[in-house]
C-alpha cells in the first residue's frame, strides 16, 4: 500500500533507508516529485552512480524485479525519468536498458530523457552539465525547488 495515497496499486516502489522504509506508487511519485515534496529515508549504502555512501535501495516488482542503490537526488531523477545522460550510461552498464525505469520510451540511445516529469528542471540540469561532469551542488545538494527558483530568476532577466 502506498504511504502517500493509501491505495493498493500492486506496482509500488519500496525505498529502503538504513532505518526507514517508504512505499510509493507511480502516481504519487510523479505528484511528489513535481511538487518537490518527495523526501526519501536516509540511507548508508553506496550509490551505483556517484559512489556516495548516503544511498537508499529502490526495489519494485512490475514489470521487472529491480533493485537500484542511489542517493536521494539520483533516486528522484530515476523515478522521475530525469536521469542525466552520464547517469543513464552508468546505470545501463549494470542494469538492462529494457528495465522499466530505463526503458527506451523514457530515454533515447544517448541517455537523454524523453519524458521527464518536469521538463524545465531537466533542461536546467542539462544546461549546467559541463564537460560531462555535473556541478556537485546540483547533483547532490540543490533541491528541485531551489533549482526551480533559479530558473525563475533567469527567466525574469
Amino acid at each position: 500500500m502506498c504511504d502517500f495515497c493509501k491505495e493498493k496499486t500492486g506496482v509500488d516502489y519500496i525505498i529502503k533507508g538504513s532505518k526507514e522504509t517508504l512505499q510509493i506508487c507511480p502516481n504519487c511519485i510523479v505528484k511528489e516529485i513535481y511538487n518537490d515534496t518527495l523526501h526519501l529515508p536516509k540511507g548508508n549504502f553506496e550509490s551505483e552512480i556517484s559512489k556516495a555512501k548516503t544511498a537508499v535501495k529502490i526495489t519494485g516488482e512490475l514489470p521487472d524485479d529491480i533493485e537500484y542503490t542511489l542517493t536521494e537526488n539520483e533516486a528522484i531523477r530515476l523515478l522521475g525519468y530525469m536521469l542525466l545522460p552520464e547517469e543513464y550510461k552508468i546505470l545501463t552498464k549494470t542494469h538492462s536498458p529494457s528495465e522499466f525505469l530505463l526503458h527506451d520510451d523514457f530515454y533515447d540511445e544517448d541517455g537523454y530523457a524523453l519524458q521527464p516529469v518536469d521538463d524545465e528542471r531537466y533542461e536546467y540540469m542539462l544546461a549546467n552539465t559541463k564537460d560531462k561532469i555535473l556541478d556537485e551542488r546540483i547533483r547532490e545538494n540543490a533541491s528541485f525547488k531551489e533549482t526551480n527558483n533559479i530558473i525563475n530568476l533567469i527567466d525574469e532577466r
